[in-house]
């Protein structure tokens, strides 16, 4: 896949990208045992869990300065992900209703507080971070 970052530049690289779907609940607990049990959020949230394999030194070094310019939540950016086949699809879109090799642009940030980084061999690392979706009215 592509790997373009705002002021660093354009990379080819290998990318696996997990998406998990969630919502946060909130639990009011009462005196009398009972609990009031609700989700904070009207939708679920996504996240997506990436690692970028095998990359080279230049893109670790471009990855970690885009990484340490948008401060978690602090400033949100653009994230393209694969939408996978679920086979079906948007009734809107042409094409017998499958969504393989479609692509969604959402806006998130950086939902851990570093990156997680793990050399592979001399100068080549596997870098993992999650970007989870931020949800606007």
């Amino acid at each position: 896949g592509g790997l373009y970052m705002s002021g660093g530049g354009v990379f080819d690289v290998e990318c696996v990208t997990d998406m998990e779907a969630y919502r946060p609940i909130r639990r009011v607990p009462f005196a009398s045992g009972h609990a009031y049990t609700s989700g904070v959020l009207r939708q679920e949230r996504r996240r997506w869990r990436t690692t970028v394999r095998s990359a080279p030194l230049d893109v670790l070094q471009n990855l970690q300065a885009f990484f340490n310019s948008h401060n978690g939540l602090e400033h949100p950016f653009f994230f393209t992900v694969p939408i996978t086949d679920s086979g079906i699809g948007f009734p809107w879109a042409s094409g017998a209703g499958h969504t393989a090799n479609s692509e969604e642009t959402v806006t998130g940030y950086f939902a851990e507080d570093v990156l997680q980084i793990e050399e592979v061999g001399p100068s080549v690392y596997d870098v993992s971070f999650s970007v989870e979706e931020l949800l606007v009215k």
